[in-house]
């Protein structure tokens, strides 16, 4: 029930970027902060997840979780827009 999660909410945007290689995680994560910068007026967090059949099998792909949080819901709305238009020149990054 999404009532019980506190990462849930009305005012907040989650985009999950799956990375082609798990070697390219971290240089993706400091190419989203650098791009994260020209958004001064929001709260975000980066989070690596990758499942743990993923981890067993060693799978090639991993995903990292961006959450953008704020009180406006229209300006979420542009700000998430503006952020895939942004990330998605990004290396390494496969699907938005």
């Amino acid at each position: 029930m999404e009532g019980l999660n506190p990462d849930i909410s009305l005012n907040s945007v989650q985009i999950h970027v799956e990375v082609q290689k798990t070697s390219q995680v971290e240089s993706t994560i400091e190419a989203l902060r650098e791009r994260l910068e020209e958004f001064p007026d929001f709260n975000y967090s980066i989070v690596k997840e990758q499942s743990t059949l993923a981890q067993f099998l060693a799978f090639s792909t991993a995903e990292v979780g961006l959450k953008v949080k704020g009180d406006d819901l229209i300006r979420l709305k542009i700000i998430a827009e503006e952020l895939v238009e942004k990330l998605k020149d990004i290396r390494g990054i496969a699907d938005l």
